[in-house]
């Protein structure tokens, strides 16, 4: 709603302690224009709250709205009408970096506690894409997907492919405290993938003279 002509509210104490001194009221009228639309606005943002409760898809246009309303309903554990709110908005332009970030964030780890890998590499990956993301918000996904290929799928060259990126992140930016914790979950993938090839191409066994 906006408004024209209305008196900013801090300038309306002082128009009060005028009033006290002059008793002239006649200043105060639009005071009480300003506090009357104050309780309208109040009546129609509890009627527009509760219709977003309701059908957030047909009450909510803009899409910050309707991914914050996505981001409530994953707090209620309402994972299939968050995600019908956040998706399709998830890119959108309208949507500042912070609130997109946590609704993927919120969205993604959701699907992977219903076990639903693919949704959740899906976002991931969308928030590495997007062009509005920054640096520091590129780091996140690259480390979850290094955790869903190494624990989920077992494809640990995969899982290092990602641990490599996050770790080139990492250094052009300088950022030393996450250089030992992804170096870690590196040492540990290269040892998986000794393992393996080892277990697929073991050493020959020199036989005596018999």
């Amino acid at each position: 709603i906006e408004r024209f002509g209305d008196v900013p509210g801090f300038m309306i104490p002082q128009l009060y302690f005028d009033y006290l001194r002059s008793r002239d009221a006649r200043p105060l009228g639009p005071v009480f224009s300003h506090n009357q639309e104050d309780i309208v606005s109040l009546a129609r943002l509890a009627e527009r709250l509760l219709g977003a409760e309701s059908d957030p898809e047909a009450t909510l246009a803009h899409p910050s709205d309707q991914v914050s309303c996505g981001v409530h309903l994953l707090g209620r554990n309402e994972l299939d009408r968050a995600a019908a709110l956040i998706e399709p908005n998830l890119d959108h332009e309208a949507v500042g970096p912070e609130l997109r970030f946590r609704a993927g964030e919120m969205l993604a780890t959701a699907y992977r506690r219903n076990g639903r890998w693919a949704d959740a590499i899906q976002i991931w990956h969308r928030m590495i894409a997007h062009q509005g993301t920054s640096p520091s918000r590129r780091l996140y996904p690259l480390i979850e997907l290094s955790k869903a290929y190494e624990h989920a799928f077992r494809d640990c060259h995969v899982a290092l492919g990602y641990v490599n990126r996050a770790l080139n992140l990492v250094e052009l930016h300088g950022w030393t405290s996450e250089q030992e914790p992804l170096m870690h979950r590196y040492r540990r993938l290269m040892r998986k993938l000794h393992r393996d090839e080892v277990s697929v191409n073991p050493e020959p066994r020199h036989r005596g003279i018999e």
